[in-house]
């Protein structure tokens, strides 16, 4: 029962995308604040846009299926969560973790979480480290 796929309502979906703004929003005060930082914004608004910030679950399972070792897969949820079930390949690393950690810039790093909000908030952390190949699984587990 646990696998199931979850369906979100529109105000779920709704209050995941002001979630995802309203972080976007604290980047640009923290840039404005911090004027040596080279957190370009317009491109980060232009690549969720365009949904270049994310992958599907199908792309990701080729990946896996295919056994590519260009990518990181990282998994933000709780380590009670990740050792009851996680995706193949994955990495546990906690949000407050992921900050700190430092990856290969010749790796893609996919990002996912219960539901996706994790995955996206991973996401802007890691492209303001400057990160250029990073991506969230758009659902999480629930995709």
């Amino acid at each position: 029962m646990k696998n199931l796929p979850v369906k979100f309502s529109t105000n779920q979906k709704f209050a995941a995308a002001a979630l995802v703004f309203g972080l976007l929003a604290a980047l640009v005060s923290f840039t404005k604040s911090n004027n040596n930082s080279d957190l370009d914004l317009q491109q980060l608004a232009s690549l969720v846009e365009n949904e270049k910030d994310h992958i599907d679950a199908t792309e990701l399972a080729d990946w896996i299926m295919q056994k590519r070792s260009d990518y990181i897969l990282i998994d933000t949820r709780s380590k009670s969560d990740y050792n009851e079930y996680h995706i193949p390949t994955a990495q546990n690393i906690l949000l407050q973790k992921l900050i700190n950690e430092n990856f290969s810039a010749y790796k893609k790093i996919v990002i996912y979480s219960e539901g996706g909000t994790h995955g996206a908030q991973g996401w802007f952390f890691l492209k303001s480290k400057g990160y250029k190949e990073v991506y969230f699984l758009r659902y999480g587990l629930n995709e």
